[in-house]
């Protein structure tokens, strides 16, 4: 990748999480269901869940349980609730998905994590797959800083900390939250169709880019 002069326009690579890096999916859906059982709700399809991984889950907790949208204390219950069983889950069965670690292997600029997943969840599960390796600028959740995506805060404080300019940054990921939070940033979008939200939402949305596996961005990044 270095060999290509181009290549150096870009110096900084954020992704997403959930759906970009890792197929974290089956322990979400495991725990989402969990939750509706514990309140007596029927089960959701594994597909319905892991189309709401990329727009937020609490959109779907809030399909399921219309009733707690005037009661904030119930909602807060509900959500509480969901983590705790989610900390049973999420280290279960995460992984990589193929090719991530040998583009970041071959990379020699900046990367960075930005999900919407809480930092207490995200930055374990990273260690956990062993990403620990690389030298991240930041590992943001949801909860990192005062705004997450899709507004341009986690994004543009990224570029700060590496020194680069947003038309120097990419944005992977599987989300509308992504896609927004790049075009808020006026930072290029590269939508990854392997992940949880149907592809031509996201370039519906404004994704500049779409790659099918991981050895297609280095081609991306390329012809910029």
């Amino acid at each position: 990748m270095s060999s290509n002069a181009k290549a150096h326009m870009i110096k900084l690579l954020i992704f997403d999480f959930d759906g970009t890096v890792a197929d974290t999916a089956e322990d979400i859906v495991n725990a989402t269901n969990e939750l509706f059982s514990k309140y007596n709700r029927a089960p959701v399809s594994d597909n319905t869940i892991r189309d709401h991984i990329g727009l937020g889950l609490h959109h779907l907790i809030a399909d399921i349980f219309p009733e707690i949208q005037d009661e904030p204390k119930m909602s807060e219950k509900v959500s509480e609730d969901f983590i705790q069983i989610y900390e049973k889950h999420y280290l279960r069965s995460p992984k990589i998905f193929p090719g991530f670690e040998t583009l970041l292997d071959q990379w020699q600029h900046s990367v960075a994590i930005v999900s919407n997943k809480l930092e207490r969840f995200l930055k374990p599960t990273v260690e956990h797959l062993g990403l620990n390796r690389y030298n991240w600028i930041h590992q943001f959740g949801r909860d990192s800083l005062e705004e997450c995506k899709p507004h341009a805060l986690p994004l543009l404080t990224c570029c700060q900390a590496a020194g680069v300019k947003p038309e120097e940054t990419l944005m992977i990921g599987d989300g509308l939250p992504d896609v927004g939070s790049a075009l808020n940033a006026q930072i290029q979008c590269v939508a990854v169709d392997f992940g949880y939200s149907p592809t031509h939402r996201l370039i519906e949305a404004g994704a500049h880019h779409v790659i099918y596996s991981y050895d297609e961005l280095p081609q991306v990044i390329a012809k910029l």
